[in-house]
């Protein structure tokens, strides 16, 4: 249930280009990510941080999500 979902939040930028475009462990791309019971979910990997912010006050705007506790 979307009701379950909380704590919607953008994956910071690490800051530096070394890793840009991979995946490795300890690794996150910018994107966002929320917590569904005892699961942390992400989605929009690879987008830029200022990309899901944006997505994310979209979303917040129309009300479609109660928590943006650490947004």
């Amino acid at each position: 249930m979307l009701s379950e979902a909380k704590n919607f939040r953008v994956v910071p930028s690490p800051g530096y280009s070394f890793f840009s475009g991979k995946s490795y462990p300890g690794y996150e791309q910018p994107g966002i990510l929320f917590d569904y019971g005892m699961k942390t979910i992400g989605f929009a990997r690879g987008i830029d941080e200022a990309e899901a912010a944006h997505i994310l006050n979209k979303i917040k705007g129309k009300n479609f999500l109660r928590d943006f506790s650490n947004f």
